[in-house]
């Protein structure tokens, strides 16, 4: 199976991304072009990997996070924001 890195953008609150099933995210960070808080996942790139929707949440410090976490991501700066990014609970497959 190949794999490849792929980054996607997110913006604060809620963020529903498409990505192939199984997709591991490995980072968040500032797009080095746009400045968009993006996070980079490992996918695989085989044509016929199911999709699937992940729900990722994007929380300034000290925000409730008024969803089930199911997995920290991480957290990106932007100047003097921190931004914390999290998986919630229950992946939809498409």
């Amino acid at each position: 199976m190949t794999s490849a890195v792929w980054k996607y953008p997110i913006t604060h609150g809620i963020n529903e991304v498409e990505v192939p099933a199984g997709a591991e995210f490995l980072y968040v960070g500032l797009d080095q072009k746009s400045g968009e808080i993006c996070v980079w996942a490992l996918v695989s790139i085989d044509p016929n990997h199911v999709k699937e929707e992940v729900r990722i949440y994007l929380a300034g410090t000290g925000e409730e996070l008024p969803f089930r976490i199911q997995k920290y991501i991480g957290t990106a700066t932007d100047g003097i924001f921190f931004w914390h990014v999290f998986e919630i609970k229950g992946r939809v497959k498409k």
